[in-house]
């Protein structure tokens, strides 16, 4: 990588995610896929309810939602969050 493509990459934002799975090897295998390509996990969710909280307070840009969850289901929350104008993010 040239100087210029290094200089470029650092001054772009990093994509903040938000990671919803209930299995905590599979949320800490996919934080460490994000990690080298440069996305910054901001914050973690095991259930739908704490995913539509975490979605407002963290203001990710993606969310990765897993579709089988405790509580309030993936598809549940993905719903009340596309709902939501507090939530602006690519899920």
């Amino acid at each position: 990588m040239s100087q210029t493509e290094r200089e470029s990459s650092e001054a772009e934002p990093r994509l903040r995610i938000l990671v919803v799975d209930d299995d905590p090897l599979v949320r800490r295998m996919i934080r460490d896929v994000l990690r080298p390509a440069g996305m910054l996990v901001v914050g973690e969710a095991h259930d739908g309810r704490d995913a539509i909280r975490a979605a407002r307070y963290y203001k990710p840009d993606i969310i990765l939602l897993d579709v089988v969850l405790p509580g309030v289901d993936g598809i549940t929350a993905l719903e009340q969050m596309v709902a939501d104008e507090q939530v602006d993010a690519k899920i």
